[in-house]
Protein backbone atom coordinates (compact mmCIF):
# COMPACT_ATOMS: atom_id res chain seq x y z
CA UNK A 1 0.00 0.00 0.00
CA UNK A 2 2.49 2.45 0.95
CA UNK A 3 4.28 1.83 -2.52
CA UNK A 4 1.50 2.56 -4.43
CA UNK A 5 0.44 5.23 -2.28
CA UNK A 6 4.13 6.96 -2.82
CA UNK A 7 4.15 6.32 -6.68
CA UNK A 8 0.83 8.10 -6.83
CA UNK A 9 2.35 10.96 -4.93
CA UNK A 10 5.78 11.08 -7.54
CA UNK A 11 3.17 10.80 -10.56
CA UNK A 12 1.25 13.85 -9.10
CA UNK A 13 3.77 15.77 -7.55
CA UNK A 14 5.00 18.47 -10.20
CA UNK A 15 1.11 18.34 -12.50
CA UNK A 16 -1.24 18.69 -8.80
CA UNK A 17 1.04 19.39 -5.92
CA UNK A 18 -1.94 19.36 -3.55
CA UNK A 19 -3.12 15.99 -4.23
CA UNK A 20 0.61 14.85 -4.11
CA UNK A 21 0.85 16.37 -0.66
CA UNK A 22 -2.57 14.70 0.37
CA UNK A 23 -0.55 11.17 -0.89
CA UNK A 24 2.38 11.50 0.62
CA UNK A 25 0.41 12.35 4.04
CA UNK A 26 -0.96 8.81 3.66
CA UNK A 27 2.04 7.57 2.98
CA UNK A 28 3.57 8.68 6.18
CA UNK A 29 0.34 7.75 8.20
CA UNK A 30 0.29 4.29 6.60
CA UNK A 31 4.24 3.52 7.61
CA UNK A 32 3.38 4.98 11.11
CA UNK A 33 0.41 3.06 11.49
CA UNK A 34 2.66 -0.46 10.08
CA UNK A 35 5.28 1.05 12.77
CA UNK A 36 2.89 1.08 15.23
CA UNK A 37 1.60 -2.57 14.89
CA UNK A 38 4.98 -3.82 14.13
CA UNK A 39 6.03 -2.26 17.64
CA UNK A 40 2.78 -3.99 19.45
CA UNK A 41 3.12 -7.16 17.69
CA UNK A 42 6.76 -7.53 19.06
CA UNK A 43 5.61 -6.45 22.22
CA UNK A 44 3.31 -9.47 22.18
CA UNK A 45 5.60 -12.25 21.07
CA UNK A 46 7.77 -11.19 23.96
CA UNK A 47 5.37 -11.30 26.18
CA UNK A 48 4.00 -14.93 24.91
CA UNK A 49 7.79 -15.98 24.23
CA UNK A 50 9.10 -15.28 27.85
CA UNK A 51 8.87 -19.01 29.02
CA UNK A 52 9.35 -20.10 25.10
CA UNK A 53 12.71 -18.52 24.17
CA UNK A 54 15.96 -18.66 26.11
CA UNK A 55 18.36 -15.72 26.34
CA UNK A 56 21.16 -17.20 24.46
CA UNK A 57 19.74 -20.29 21.77
CA UNK A 58 21.83 -23.40 21.67
CA UNK A 59 20.79 -26.62 21.37
CA UNK A 60 22.21 -27.04 25.13
CA UNK A 61 19.22 -25.76 26.66
CA UNK A 62 16.96 -27.15 23.52
CA UNK A 63 15.08 -30.18 26.24
CA UNK A 64 14.04 -26.81 28.02
CA UNK A 65 11.99 -25.26 24.78
CA UNK A 66 11.02 -29.13 24.63
CA UNK A 67 9.41 -29.06 27.91
CA UNK A 68 7.89 -25.57 27.44
CA UNK A 69 6.06 -26.78 24.28
CA UNK A 70 4.73 -30.16 25.62
CA UNK A 71 3.64 -27.96 28.70
CA UNK A 72 1.61 -25.90 25.85
CA UNK A 73 -0.40 -29.44 25.04
CA UNK A 74 2.24 -30.61 22.11
CA UNK A 75 3.19 -34.39 21.96
CA UNK A 76 6.95 -33.90 21.00
CA UNK A 77 9.78 -36.33 21.57
CA UNK A 78 13.67 -35.28 21.16
CA UNK A 79 16.11 -37.66 19.84
CA UNK A 80 20.06 -37.03 20.07
CA UNK A 81 22.37 -39.21 17.28
CA UNK A 82 25.84 -39.17 17.99
CA UNK A 83 28.22 -38.07 20.28
CA UNK A 84 27.22 -34.33 21.14
CA UNK A 85 30.67 -32.06 19.51
CA UNK A 86 31.44 -28.06 19.99
CA UNK A 87 29.06 -26.16 17.68
CA UNK A 88 30.44 -23.50 16.61
CA UNK A 89 27.86 -20.40 17.68
CA UNK A 90 26.37 -19.50 15.35
CA UNK A 91 25.44 -22.85 13.83
CA UNK A 92 24.40 -23.47 17.34
CA UNK A 93 22.18 -20.56 17.26
CA UNK A 94 20.59 -21.10 13.82
CA UNK A 95 19.88 -24.87 15.22
CA UNK A 96 18.21 -24.09 18.01
CA UNK A 97 16.07 -21.22 15.91
CA UNK A 98 15.30 -23.19 13.51
CA UNK A 99 13.87 -26.52 15.66
CA UNK A 100 11.95 -23.57 17.09
CA UNK A 101 10.29 -22.19 14.28
CA UNK A 102 9.48 -26.25 13.29
CA UNK A 103 7.58 -26.84 16.71
CA UNK A 104 6.05 -23.61 16.23
CA UNK A 105 5.05 -24.34 13.22
CA UNK A 106 3.94 -28.06 14.39
CA UNK A 107 2.00 -26.18 17.02
CA UNK A 108 0.30 -23.33 14.80
CA UNK A 109 -0.81 -25.82 11.78
CA UNK A 110 -1.27 -29.44 13.10
CA UNK A 111 -2.62 -29.04 16.27
CA UNK A 112 -2.88 -32.41 17.81
CA UNK A 113 -0.14 -34.52 15.58
CA UNK A 114 3.12 -36.05 17.15
CA UNK A 115 6.34 -34.08 16.53
CA UNK A 116 9.51 -35.74 16.71
CA UNK A 117 12.66 -33.48 16.60
CA UNK A 118 15.70 -35.09 15.93
CA UNK A 119 19.49 -33.96 16.27
CA UNK A 120 22.29 -35.83 14.27
CA UNK A 121 25.54 -35.08 15.29
CA UNK A 122 28.24 -36.23 12.74
CA UNK A 123 31.74 -36.02 11.17
CA UNK A 124 31.73 -32.15 10.16
CA UNK A 125 28.19 -31.63 10.21
CA UNK A 126 24.93 -31.12 12.34
CA UNK A 127 21.36 -31.91 11.04
CA UNK A 128 18.25 -31.21 12.71
CA UNK A 129 14.96 -32.39 11.77
CA UNK A 130 11.61 -31.72 12.63
CA UNK A 131 8.80 -33.88 11.93
CA UNK A 132 5.02 -34.02 12.46
CA UNK A 133 2.10 -36.67 11.56
CA UNK A 134 -0.31 -33.86 11.03
CA UNK A 135 -3.67 -34.58 8.77
CA UNK A 136 -1.99 -32.80 5.72
CA UNK A 137 -4.74 -30.39 5.97
CA UNK A 138 -5.42 -26.90 6.05
CA UNK A 139 -5.87 -25.83 9.27
CA UNK A 140 -7.93 -22.50 7.65
CA UNK A 141 -4.92 -20.04 9.26
CA UNK A 142 -3.06 -19.06 6.79
CA UNK A 143 0.88 -19.06 7.37
CA UNK A 144 2.72 -15.79 6.53
CA UNK A 145 5.77 -18.35 4.97
CA UNK A 146 8.35 -15.97 6.66
CA UNK A 147 8.98 -18.46 8.91
CA UNK A 148 10.20 -20.90 6.45
CA UNK A 149 11.64 -17.55 4.79
CA UNK A 150 14.20 -17.07 7.39
CA UNK A 151 14.94 -20.70 8.27
CA UNK A 152 16.26 -20.47 4.24
CA UNK A 153 18.50 -18.00 5.29
CA UNK A 154 19.68 -19.02 8.03
CA UNK A 155 20.93 -22.15 6.27
CA UNK A 156 22.09 -19.95 3.15
CA UNK A 157 24.17 -17.82 5.75
CA UNK A 158 26.07 -21.05 7.10
CA UNK A 159 25.94 -22.99 3.77
CA UNK A 160 23.54 -25.54 4.75
CA UNK A 161 21.22 -27.78 3.07
CA UNK A 162 17.39 -27.94 3.66
CA UNK A 163 14.36 -29.73 3.11
CA UNK A 164 11.16 -28.65 3.66
CA UNK A 165 7.60 -30.25 2.65
CA UNK A 166 4.82 -32.26 3.51
CA UNK A 167 5.17 -35.87 3.90
CA UNK A 168 3.73 -38.37 1.36
CA UNK A 169 1.23 -39.78 4.39
CA UNK A 170 0.22 -36.62 5.54
CA UNK A 171 2.25 -34.42 7.84
CA UNK A 172 5.28 -31.81 7.41
CA UNK A 173 8.89 -32.39 7.93
CA UNK A 174 11.59 -29.47 8.15
CA UNK A 175 15.15 -31.09 7.97
CA UNK A 176 18.23 -29.10 7.97
CA UNK A 177 22.24 -29.96 7.45
CA UNK A 178 24.77 -27.79 8.70
CA UNK A 179 28.29 -27.67 8.28
CA UNK A 180 30.42 -27.72 11.40
CA UNK A 181 33.13 -25.52 9.69
CA UNK A 182 32.55 -23.16 7.05
CA UNK A 183 33.28 -24.11 3.37
CA UNK A 184 35.49 -22.19 1.23
CA UNK A 185 35.14 -21.63 -2.18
Amino acid sequence: MIAVQADAADALLERRPEPAQRAIESVRQTAHDALEEMRRLLGTLREAGDDYASPTPSLAVLPALVEAVRAAGVDVALWVEGTAVPVPAGVDAAAYRIIQEGLTNARRHAEGARVQVRIRYSAGFVEVLVANDGDGRADGRPGSRYGLVGVRERVEALAGELSAGPNSDGGWTLRVQLPLQRTTA
